[in-house]
């Protein structure tokens, strides 16, 4: 028997229901569900077929966490009140969900918003933001590059805490990408919980010496502060490279600023701005992977 459709006409009772097909497993092509009492909803749905699926799930006027992980965008929602129909919505995840229209993500309950590889639409040549959730309390974003038009609006007053995980391609690191990010960074608040995550950028696989890996971390970390003071800076790396970046990493925040080294502008960098930072290796289960965590604590010039 394969499972193709999701189909439960009428279940007044359910409370929870979780939905996931990862690899091989054929394609569900619908989901259907008439459960009033719903509140919470996680359908993850990848495979090699691309398939948009038809998911009519607008009974669920009590849901309060929707996880969406597929693909394509399903097939039955308005994209422009894309979760209006869940007023008591207060934890949003969405994966890829590619689509080639508008999506708009506005709602005034919702409190914790999570995007991941997210590609709602090409929104590289607008600026304008397309998420609207005055009271959300956390956000995350994972994705090659960080855009703008996916940054929250209007939540300065209870935005505590963003994560933004960064997993670019390595050719891609380079002066006019930091650019890109600064200025989309320059739309969230500083030194709020911002956790920066940089992961296999250093990967000794490319078969570049040693020593250019450790000018390539000092790049990538000197231009991550020049653009932001975040609270925590967080650096995946290859195991067998982490004793050398660590000492790499160490010395050059040690170093802090020459007496001269902002003498001729008044733009004066991070430097001038750090008090004191601590190094915290953190225990994973990735044997090949090390992570540490820089903890900054930081100064306004005076």
């Amino acid at each position: 028997m394969v499972l193709r459709s999701v189909v439960l006409p009428k279940v007044d009772r359910l409370k929870k229901l979780y939905v996931q097909l990862v690899g091989s497993y054929p394609s569900i092509t619908d989901v259907q569900v008439i459960a009033p009492s719903l509140q919470v909803f996680h359908f993850v749905h990848f495979n090699r077929c691309n398939v948009a699926v038809n998911m009519d799930i607008r009974a669920y006027r009590m849901l309060r966490e929707f996880h969406l992980e597929c693909p394509t965008f399903p097939v039955g929602f308005d994209h422009e009140h894309f979760i209006s129909d869940f007023p008591h919505l207060e934890n949003l995840i969405l994966g890829p969900c590619e689509t080639s229209k508008r999506v708009k993500i506005s709602s005034p309950s919702l409190r914790k918003l999570t995007l991941m590889f997210t590609q709602l639409y090409d929104y590289n040549y607008s600026r304008k933001s397309v998420v609207s959730v005055p009271n959300l309390c956390s956000f995350q974003y994972v994705g090659r590059t960080f855009k703008s038009s996916l940054a929250p609006s209007e939540t300065r007053k209870l935005l505590k805490t963003i994560g933004i995980s960064l997993v670019p391609h390595v050719e891609k690191i380079n002066r006019a990408w930091f650019l890109q990010l600064r200025s989309h960074l320059t739309k969230l608040n500083n030194r709020i919980g911002l956790a920066l995550n940089i992961r296999d950028q250093l990967d000794i696989r490319f078969k570049v010496p040693e020593e250019s890996h450790g000018c390539l971390l000092k790049y990538i970390i000197d231009n991550l502060l020049w653009m932001s003071h975040p609270n925590l800076l967080t650096l995946s790396m290859p195991t067998s490279f982490a004793a050398f970046a660590f000492g790499i990493c160490n010395d050059f925040l040690i170093s802090r600023r020459e007496d001269n080294c902002c003498a001729d502008t008044q733009n004066k960098c991070w430097r001038h701005f750090l008090k004191d930072f601590k190094v915290r290796e953190l225990v994973t289960n990735e044997k090949e992977e090390t992570k540490f965590n820089f903890i900054f604590t930081w100064q306004l010039l005076s």
